[in-house]
């Protein structure tokens, strides 16, 4: 086990998913298309511990989240778990450099960098299609902010096929997406509450 640090960006859709078909595995009802933001970014450091921690302990943004409020982040890391049968706990310091839920999809790259930091400290080599499948699992649009530039979200079948690509680096369009943050408040109406 070891501790790891991983940077994943946010995104803006493009083409979004408005609609889950199969809310068990986060199963869209349609493809969707993104551009992801390289400066709108989530920062998460992720060490499994043996012993010595009674429950997984996550801090988001400077706040000790609850039990309550980690609920969802809990089952993630449980996924996380049972690919390798193990039971530590997770020791997690989370922080994104832009407003959480303000509708800039901090949920996407926050489950994006949780994915990956949990698997690479569990020791895990998992491809770009595998990592896409398990962050999808936390945050659909997390399938997408795994990859830079223009990205492909595919509604897929199951579980295996619901999975992001690729379809172009972010060169490919001379596009700037620019950010201006009038509040730091959280958004009136949910992502999930949306669907």
């Amino acid at each position: 086990m070891q501790k790891t640090t991983v940077r994943a960006g946010s995104n803006i859709a493009f083409i979004k998913y408005w609609g889950v078909a199969d809310p068990s595995i986060n199963l869209p009802l349609n493809n969707s298309i993104s551009m992801t933001l390289a400066e709108a970014f989530t920062t998460t450091t992720l060490e499994w511990v043996e012993q010595g921690l009674a429950r997984d302990e996550i801090t988001l943004d400077g706040e000790r989240l609850s039990p309550q409020s980690a609920a969802r982040l809990v089952a993630h890391l449980d996924l996380l778990r049972s690919l390798t049968d193990v039971d530590y706990r997770a020791r997690v310091v989370s922080r994104n450099n832009f407003p959480m839920a303000s509708g800039i999809a901090s949920s996407a790259s926050g489950f994006a960098a949780l994915t990956v930091a949990g698997t690479r400290a569990l020791g895990l080599d998992l491809g770009p299609t595998e990592l896409s499948a398990l962050a999808r699992r936390g945050s659909g649009s997390a399938s997408r902010s795994l990859f830079g530039g223009f990205v492909e979200w595919e509604q897929g079948h199951d579980d295996a096929s619901s999975v992001a690509f690729q379809r172009h680096p972010a060169d490919y369009w001379d596009l700037v997406d620019v950010v201006v943050v009038v509040s730091s408040a959280a958004k009136h109406i949910s992502s999930a509450g949306g669907h």
